[in-house]
């Protein structure tokens, strides 16, 4: 009966985050179709359809691999954390580097934003994967719901009181993710589990076989739903995007309701969901604004 409890309580905290936190960000539909035009929020729809393919090719997907051998009690917890915290530090050097070269040599919009939305998000998936492999549910899900509130906080701030527009919609989504990140790490106990002792190189091979097939099959899923944004743009600009976007939160709010009940790895205790794989290992983007 243990098992069942544990599913049924660990259901109810995820519904709280995960339909809490999106509920918010679709109420705050009216804020952003007020203080931002359609083409400005195109393009900030377009930005986060752009992070959403950089995620796993920046950090090669490690915090799946993170969420997969937290969970094998065999496995130290602090050797993968270590792991995985060294992968995505090194693909978020590296790019930042292409990003300021990229910058330079071209005349796209809002490339450092992308880097630090990137990176931070990166961090992010990371440290809360690590969490809800530990099995602390209720952490993982109320950081979710932290990063909503904090965002929508400076989205009020950023947008109607200093009316910042697009750069304020972006100040605002980079500070909630910073905030969610140190949350985090001092409620995660993260610093006392990452040192500077030599990797467990078999282990660390294992992650990356793991991660890495997951790669294309995150590219596949991000080309299946968010690849029309491209097309739309092209062909219409951004201004259609923007009103395309908006249109699209009600099949996404539906998309949230099911990932509750489909969510493979939320529930660390549970031996046969120990190996998640698949479309549904690929994690939400809990707090984001834009879908």
């Amino acid at each position: 009966m243990n098992r069942y409890h544990k599913l049924i309580s660990n259901s109810i905290v995820f519904a709280i985050g995960n339909i809490g936190s999106k509920m918010i960000t679709f109420l705050l539909l009216p804020l952003y179709t007020y203080t931002l035009s359609a083409r400005a929020y195109g393009i900030a729809d377009l930005v986060q359809t752009t992070v959403s393919l950089l995620l796993p090719l920046i950090s090669l997907n490690i915090f799946e691999g993170v969420l997969r051998f937290t969970m094998d009690k065999s496995n130290n917890k602090s050797s993968v954390l270590n792991i995985g915290m060294r992968f995505t530090m090194y693909g978020s050097l590296l790019f930042m580097v292409l990003g300021f070269l990229l910058s330079r040599m071209s005349n796209v919009s809002y490339i450092g934003f992308i880097v630090f939305i990137v990176i931070m998000q990166a961090l992010q998936s990371l440290l809360s994967q690590y969490v809800k492999a530990t099995g602390r549910v209720t952490l993982f899900a109320f950081n979710g719901m932290l990063l909503t509130f904090v965002t929508a906080g400076m989205d009020v701030i950023f947008l109607v009181f200093l009316k910042l527009g697009l750069l304020g919609y972006f100040w605002a989504l980079i500070g909630g993710l910073f905030v969610s990140d140190m949350y985090l790490f001092w409620r995660g106990q993260i610093l006392a589990s990452l040192t500077l002792k030599k990797v467990n190189k078999d282990l660390e091979q294992q992650m990356v076989r793991f991660s890495l097939p997951l790669i294309p099959n995150s590219i596949v899923w991000w080309a299946t739903n968010a690849v029309g944004r491209y097309f739309v743009v092209y062909f219409l600009g951004a201004t259609a995007n923007g009103i395309f976007a908006v249109g699209n939160k009600i099949p996404s709010m539906l998309s949230v309701v099911n990932s509750i009940f489909f969510n493979p790895g939320r529930f660390p205790q549970l031996k046969s969901l120990s190996r998640p794989t698949g479309k549904n290992s690929f994690p939400m983007f809990l707090g984001f604004t834009v879908s």
